[in-house]
């Protein structure tokens, strides 16, 4: 009788963690080196659709731009193979073969080389990423919401407001206090399938010369790639920013899609374009 009320003490302690939304966050930022070190195997499109406007709130400008992307030598390496919408002139791709070209020879010299500047500010970088993750467990006071099926995939929903008196460490995640939001995590894998943010004050960058005003909305979704990484499928962002004096009004919207397998020997190779 002890042994199965002990059995039925601990299953019930980790039926009620699984429900723990701080809990179940922690768990889905522990996902993100995970899907970093498997999307090294990937190639894919990025298209990014840039929509700016007019103080009556009509479109006055639109403009798109699509790359392959590689990650080579730990780094996403982009090739720009449109511009809204059609292919780069003849002039232009070999521009931008150049460019990729001689981008890809300076990270060959700085992967041989332990202590290049490329190396350590990329390693930095990447660390800097990670502190910040860390610390949105403590920017916010998240509440369990109830579920939703993604993808024939049950998630739960959980809404995550700036929880007051919250110090970061790092200093970049000031801003997370000026937020709230929603998100969509898997409950089998733990994977963010979707994310919503709003700005609820003012955030200003470099020394107030760049301000983004409250009401700025992101958006970020991911998708499961050949059962085995997350991956990013669409990001939106729409805002009401300042830089210097000038008013910027806008969208941008970005899809990725067209992942492929891809793995380097000893000779590295960059896939052309779908189609081409």
């Amino acid at each position: 009788m002890t042994r199965s009320l002990l059995l039925l003490a601990c299953l019930t302690v980790l039926a009620l963690a699984a429900d723990n939304p701080v809990d179940i966050v922690r768990r889905s930022l522990d996902r993100d080196n995970r899907n970093w070190e498997r999307a090294k195997d990937y190639t894919f499109q990025e298209t990014s659709t840039q929509r700016q406007y007019d103080t009556a709130g009509k479109v006055k400008k639109t403009e798109s731009t699509t790359h392959d992307i590689t990650i080579l030598y730990g780094r996403p390496l982009p090739r720009l193979v449109q511009k809204n919408g059609k292919p780069l002139t003849p002039k232009e791709k070999t521009k931008e073969d150049e460019r990729v070209d001689q981008e890809l020879e300076k990270r060959r010299r700085a992967s041989e080389d332990e202590n290049s500047k490329e190396r350590k500010k990329y390693e930095q970088r990447r660390a800097e990423q990670r502190k910040f993750l860390d610390e949105i467990p403590q920017a916010f006071d998240f509440t369990l919401k109830g579920t939703e099926n993604f993808g024939g995939h049950p998630a739960w929903i959980i809404t995550a407001e700036p929880k007051p008196g919250f110090r970061p460490h790092d200093a970049r995640a000031k801003f997370l206090s000026k937020m709230r939001g929603k998100l969509w995590i898997d409950q089998k894998e733990y994977q963010w399938v979707r994310v919503e943010a709003e700005t609820t004050d003012n955030i200003s960058f470099g020394w107030f010369l760049a301000r983004l005003g409250p009401g700025a909305l992101l958006r970020f979704e991911q998708q499961r790639v050949n059962d085995e990484v997350w991956l990013p499928s669409r990001g939106f962002i729409k805002l009401d920013a300042r830089a210097l004096w000038k008013t910027l009004r806008g969208e941008i919207d970005i899809e990725y899609r067209d992942y492929r397998k891809f793995r380097t020997d000893s000779k590295i190779v960059i896939p052309e374009t779908p189609g081409k």
